[in-house]
């Protein structure tokens, strides 16, 4: 009987001592028989390395250089037919190998993702993030996607032979990036909903707004790298319109920009009397700023009221609690475009 590929799970961790032993035991435990486990301690100062040390697992520690930096260590090091990536946050389901090579149907197909589902510890916090994956993976109907989470994802191996890895120049999104990537170089991305993924509860302001920042900065690059691909997955309804990821980032990016600078220009319009035509601009801004303010406020309830729906207990302060995150996460997400743009700008070429 044929023995099955080898399958390398990759794993790059920056001081994860509280999930990283969780990671590496999913990955044991997955019922699949000819595998290899590389895990790349990129410069942690925590305990994982001597966490590390306890599994029968290769581990390699570098200098702290980025996620990229470090999956390309771990990708380069392994043996597999196929590379399997994960996060160090993360446990793969038990049969998860096993589903997710089901979708290599061809030789066409390079990357193939699975679902990734947010653990819910009680916290208003990890429901919010929980009911959002769960969304977002629910709006993709198309079995051929042009994008695989970095938390959820498998590769043959000629293909990152192919694309040259990772660019280690992208310290966020770079699983946006490979993806897109992948896609250019004319592979197609398949989406599995069996292969899933649990993700240690996001329960933080601090934790879900980093991401956000992360998030708005990462697609301005993205589409830079990538313009045709990134703008296709956007904007074709047959993949998914990320309403939540593209559509309200700009609108609280609008918010903000008008924060700083409508005041500014209606007192100079007041002491210095501009021309009509920067009067009317001003008043189409003055209304624009009122509608935008008023459907992002009512649009922010949905949230709520689902999270006050799913929780067990204190239902008020889920809801309110909710209310402030969804807005405030918002403006995250607007000050990332702005600087994802701004970076790009400024970046010296």
């Amino acid at each position: 009987m044929k023995e099955p590929p080898l399958v390398s799970y990759v794993v790059a961790v920056y001081n994860m001592q509280e999930t990283i032993g969780n990671t590496i035991e999913s990955l044991l435990n997955q019922d699949y028989p000819n595998k290899e486990i590389i895990v790349i301690n990129d410069g942690s100062v925590d305990n994982t390395e001597e966490i590390l040390k306890k599994y029968p697992i290769k581990y390699i520690t570098t200098e702290n250089k980025g996620i990229s930096h470090a999956k390309n260590i771990g990708y380069k090091n392994s043996k597999g037919e196929f590379i399997a990536f994960t996060d160090a946050d993360c446990e793969l389901d038990k049969t998860w190998t096993k589903n997710i090579l089901k979708g290599f149907t061809d030789e066409n197909v390079g990357l193939v993702g699975g679902i990734t589902e947010v653990k819910i510890d009680g916290s208003y916090c990890s429901i919010y993030r929980s009911l959002e994956f769960s969304r977002r993976y629910r709006n993709v109907k198309n079995p051929e996607v042009v994008w695989a989470p970095g938390s959820c994802s498998m590769f043959r191996r000629t293909v990152l032979d192919d694309i040259g890895g990772f660019n280690p120049e992208w310290t966020f999104g770079e699983d946006a990036q490979i993806s897109f990537m992948t896609f250019d170089y004319g592979y197609k991305i398949v989406k599995k909903n069996d292969p899933i993924g649990y993700h240690a509860p996001q329960n933080t302001y601090r934790e879900i707004l980093k991401k956000s920042l992360r998030n708005g900065k990462g697609y301005v690059l993205a589409t830079k790298s990538h313009p045709k691909v990134s703008l296709h997955n956007k904007f074709n309804l047959k993949w998914y319109f990320p309403y939540d990821l593209l559509l309200l980032p700009i609108l609280y990016a609008f918010i903000i920009i008008s924060a700083i600078f409508f005041p500014i220009l209606y007192l100079l319009n007041l002491i210095i009397d501009l021309p009509f035509l920067f009067d009317f601009i001003l008043f189409l801004w003055r209304w624009a700023i009122i509608f935008i303010g008023i459907f992002l406020l009512i649009y922010g309830l949905i949230p709520s009221f689902e999270v006050a729906l799913n929780s067990k207990n204190k239902k008020i302060k889920a809801f309110f609690g909710t209310t402030l995150l969804h807005h405030i996460r918002g403006l995250a997400w607007g000050i990332g475009l702005m600087f994802g743009i701004i970076n790009i700008i400024t970046r010296k070429k």
